[in-house]
């Protein structure tokens, strides 16, 4: 589905079955945690695991969604954790967070080609690892930050599973259905998991080093952008990263303006939230990309600008970020396709991105 292509007709192609539990479990939880009055670091690590989790519906493990639930929590608690240790452990001058994050990109990259619902838990570990990393100085201690998370990811898991369950129950044709494990375009050949393995943590390490050397604002975006834009062949990267990047840009901006102009202590605020949570969860893959990525980007300023003064700064972060992660995931496509057209491997890539 192209821009083009949205119209009342292609209405019913959304992701209906998961934005209504989305719509209730996101509503509960920013309405729990505003009454709590959460410290800021565990509200915003609240609301962003809830949302995180909520993208995982239809994740499942042999048609079965118990696993997935039980990994998702224990992968986000233990990334969490384990990125607060690694930020402070030093080894020749450099933290083991970043060969930490580097063996996580691996991992990510090679799933992407043979398990889509293992590769969703192992990003989202990857990506509380790496988030953890970088704000571990502003967290005086994990305990209420991992309490926080936890707690957000079981209220969010339980009611849309309840949802789902109910829901199927009483109208089985169009309840929510189950996502397959194996990629739209089949698992690939052992040389191409390894491939797209290396050239994943390549692209994580490029953009992390770049980020953190010109010091840009929220330097994790940039490696968690070039994981996510990092495709097979390098006309697909392109395709890919000019999406992302105009979609996040677009986005970013109108959040910004809306904030600018409500105030980031409005009462609409937590409103925002769940309306573009829940919007980017209905346009979500294979719905429609760029305004799936528009309003995740757009529920990520408002989130972080929540009684903040700095939305500007928070959608140029993300932006900035996004080229950064999109330029050097397209070095590190261009170079696998050098290293693989003379190995004459590119026979195992798919020809067309069904992603």
């Amino acid at each position: 589905m192209s821009l083009s292509d949205i119209s009342i007709s292609q209405l019913s192609k959304l992701n209906w079955s998961r934005g209504l539990p989305a719509a209730l479990a996101l509503s509960g939880l920013v309405a729990i945690v505003l009454s709590l009055d959460l410290p800021r670091g565990q509200e915003l690590a609240a609301l962003g695991a809830g949302f995180a989790t909520s993208t995982g519906q239809g994740k499942s493990i042999r048609n079965r969604r118990w696993p997935v639930t039980f990994l998702d929590i224990a992968g986000k608690l233990v990334g969490i954790f384990a990125g607060m240790i690694a930020a402070k452990v030093m080894i020749g001058g450099v933290a083991l967070s970043v060969p930490g994050m580097l063996l996580g990109a691996f991992a990510v990259g090679l799933l992407s080609r043979r398990d889509m619902s293992l590769w969703w838990l192992f990003l989202q570990s990857w990506l509380f690892f790496s988030l953890s990393t970088f704000l571990v100085q502003f967290i005086p201690s994990p305990g209420p930050v991992l309490l926080a998370v936890g707690g957000a990811m079981v209220w969010v898991l339980a009611v849309e599973e309840a949802v789902r369950v109910i829901w199927k129950h009483f109208a089985p044709k169009t309840g929510p259905k189950l996502d397959g494990q194996v990629p739209p375009d089949g698992v690939a050949p052992l040389n191409s998991l390894i491939g797209q393995g290396l050239q994943a943590m390549g692209a994580v390490g490029l953009s992390y080093g770049i980020a953190v050397a010109f010091s840009i604002n929220h330097p994790y975006w940039a490696p968690l952008s070039a994981l996510l834009m990092l495709r097979p062949r390098p006309g697909m990267t392109w395709d890919r990263v000019l999406v992302r990047s105009l979609a996040t840009l677009a986005g970013g901006l109108g959040a910004s303006l809306l904030v600018l102009w409500l105030g980031p202590d409005s009462f609409v605020m937590p409103g925002l939230y769940v309306i573009f949570g829940v919007t980017a969860i209905l346009f979500a893959p294979p719905a429609h990309y760029p305004t799936f990525v528009a309003f995740l980007t757009a529920l990520i300023v408002v989130m972080v600008s929540m009684g903040n003064d700095a939305p500007l700064s928070n959608a140029w972060g993300r932006f900035a970020g996004t080229v950064l992660g999109g330029a050097s995931a397209l070095a590190m496509s261009y170079l696998a396709h050098a290293i693989r057209k003379r190995l004459g491997w590119e026979e195992s890539l798919p020809e067309s991105d069904a992603a």
